[in-house]
């Protein structure tokens, strides 16, 4: 066998279930489709080490990089000692104060996202705004403009704006992310649109969870990506602002949901004779299953908070423009009489707006204020127990 673990694996695995002799594959079900990450040998066997699919979440979410190739004045890809081989900038949904990525130093051409925006509609220099003139259709129609000092000129269409003359120092600005099929900024929408990105087609997403999220969790939010990140901890980001989850069905179907106490009719129940073992198990959350007395949300990230401000900037926004986040609390010291032990939860969200932010931390509130117990149970693979998937309520006898 030592001759398959060599083999490139790192595929989709399909495990059906049916009766030994019957013709395969019209007489049997499939069960579980997966991933293979390796194999290994453990005595005389060979062992497949079997993953959801988010496995392949691990991935670059921007494999697109600046070239450093600028002829000056020309050109919008930076030049070799400062862009060269850098991920070029994404920006999805409502992102304040953006880091703007100078793509071109003899023109003051920047760019906040690697494709179209729905709008780029407040520029800054160390916090002082700049006058908006005009966009362009193109990146080169922009670059061929004469654009007045203290005025900034856009081309929404491909991501870039440009300043009327040299600025004095970080330059940033606000954002409404990414609009290529349309501007989108709530998490379900968010990311469907990154797993199209990463290469997965509609058909393999749960269109009804995504739009069911949608309805459940309208809320705004943005994440603008300037430095490398994968896919899986992109959309985690993402997820966490409304207490959601992604997961594959067992059959390998992206489906999204938000994390809630059990309720409503169970789908199955587990007996003591579907059992073949079970036990309680510690939880991994950040209490490891105690309740918490104190959620804290973090929201309204500013994503370049700046050192150096602008003396003509009002002092109240001076403040906010040096802080990264705005929080929310919700407590209980009932809770914490009860549970000496419970434990005070940090959030971070990328909830734009300061009501839902409240609402967000209220929410993950009443679910964590409580003592939960955590049940592993083997059971054994028959009727209806075989159809149980992910995120589903069953009764425990």
């Amino acid at each position: 066998l030592t001759d398959l673990v060599s083999y490139g694996f790192g595929r989709r695995i399909q495990i059906c279930t049916g009766t030994e002799g019957d013709p395969f594959p019209s007489s049997w079900t499939l069960f579980v489709s997966g991933y293979v990450k390796l194999a290994t040998l453990r005595g005389n066997q060979l062992v497949l080490e079997m993953r959801d699919i988010r496995e392949q979440l691990a991935w670059p979410i921007q494999t697109n990089l600046y070239a450093g190739d600028n002829q000056l004045p020309n050109g919008f890809e930076g030049v070799e000692e400062d862009l060269r081989g850098y991920p070029k900038p994404l920006c999805y949904g409502r992102c304040d104060n953006v880091p703007a990525i100078q793509v071109n130093t003899a023109l003051h051409i920047y760019q906040v996202h690697d494709g179209p925006v729905d709008s780029i509609y407040h520029v800054m220099d160390m916090g002082a705004p700049f006058t908006f003139d005009t966009d362009y259709a193109t990146k080169e129609a922009l670059a061929a403009a004469t654009i007045d000092e203290g005025y900034y000129a856009t081309c929404i269409a491909e991501g870039f704006f440009r300043l009327g003359s040299i600025a004095a120092g970080e330059v940033t600005a606000d954002v409404y992310g990414d609009a290529d099929g349309g501007y989108v900024e709530t998490v379900s929408e968010i990311v469907e649109r990154m797993l199209l990105r990463f290469g997965f087609t509609s058909g393999q997403l749960d269109n009804t969870s995504f739009t069911a999220l949608a309805s459940a969790a309208p809320q705004p939010v943005g994440i603008c990506i300037v430095d490398e990140m994968q896919f899986d901890e992109a959309i985690d980001m993402v997820l966490n602002s409304v207490g959601a989850w992604l997961l594959p069905t067992r059959f390998g179907i992206w489906q999204v949901g938000r994390r809630e106490a059990p309720s409503g009719s169970p789908i199955a129940t587990v007996h003591d004779a579907d059992m073949l073992s079970g036990d309680w198990v510690l939880s991994n959350d950040e209490g490891q299953g105690l309740p918490a007395w104190r959620v804290t949300a973090r929201w309204g990230r500013n994503w370049m908070p700046l050192t150096t401000i602008a003396g003509v900037v009002p002092e109240a926004e001076q403040q906010w423009l040096k802080q990264q986040w705005r929080e929310t609390s919700v407590a209980d010291l009932a809770v914490l009489i009860q549970f000496p032990d419970a434990h005070s939860l940090d959030m971070e969200t990328l909830l734009y707006l300061a009501d839902d932010a409240d609402a967000e931390a209220l929410l993950e509130f009443n679910l964590r204020k409580v003592h939960r117990d955590h049940l592993q149970l083997d059971v054994a693979l028959a009727n209806v127990l075989s159809d149980i998937d992910l995120g589903s309520t069953i009764l425990v006898d």
